[in-house]
């Protein structure tokens, strides 16, 4: 699993390597679209080729570790701002609705 997980992270940025200097998309059209992973997947999947890099003694390496990083600090914000502001109060009127039911 890990390997592979490594294996697809170095696919990716090769392609987005070659993106950069092609300019162009090789989008195979008939592939079949897979749904998007959980966040928590993504996370344990991140974690886990952090893990494998740590004692990697190669430039490569370094590259990746920034690489996952900079990706864990956008995934937290885009987490953070999905979040909906609540007051206090607002949990308050619920409970109270429920002991007044009872």
């Amino acid at each position: 699993l890990d390997t592979e997980i490594y294996e697809a992270v170095i696919d990716a940025i090769k392609a987005r390597e070659n993106l950069e200097i092609n300019g162009g998309d090789d989008v195979d059209e008939d592939f079949p679209v897979e749904s998007r992973p959980i966040r928590w997947d993504v996370l344990h999947a991140v974690s886990t080729i952090g893990k494998y890099v740590e004692d990697m003694d190669a430039p490569l390496a370094r590259n990746i570790e920034a690489i996952l990083s900079s990706f864990n600090k956008q995934f937290r914000l885009e987490e953070t701002r999905s979040l909906k502001d609540t007051a206090i109060t607002d949990f308050l009127s619920k409970n109270i609705d429920k002991s007044s039911s009872n």
